[in-house]
């Protein structure tokens, strides 16, 4: 299978900045309503589950499953979220995000 065939076959979708997303490409994750910290991961593919990718660090420690893996789409296009001091008044409003970082193919 040559690289025109195996993106045009494991094309998943385009992350929250234009680029097209495919199985094997490295992304950059940041989900601010569950941690403070970006953390990166490979996109896996499997025609049961669909697209995956590694859950934060924490979770996984928290869990105790070094394995444990999320849907990719949960974390694409996210909404702005309202992030509250202890006084109940808004501090700042943060926006997460999926972007690509590496491609499959690249060295």
């Amino acid at each position: 299978m040559n690289l025109r065939q195996y993106k045009k076959k494991y094309f998943i979708c385009d992350d929250d900045y234009g680029k097209k997303m495919y199985a094997g490409d490295t992304v950059e994750l940041y989900c601010p309503y569950e941690t403070k910290t970006v953390w990166t991961s490979i996109i896996y593919w499997s025609p049961l589950y669909g697209a995956c990718v590694d859950s934060h660090p924490a979770h996984k420690k928290m869990f105790d499953e070094p394995d444990r893996q999320r849907h990719l789409y949960g974390l694409l296009k996210q909404r702005p979220m309202k992030l509250y001091d202890g006084n109940d008044e808004i501090c700042e409003i943060r926006q997460g995000y999926c972007k690509k970082i590496k491609s499959f193919y690249s060295a």
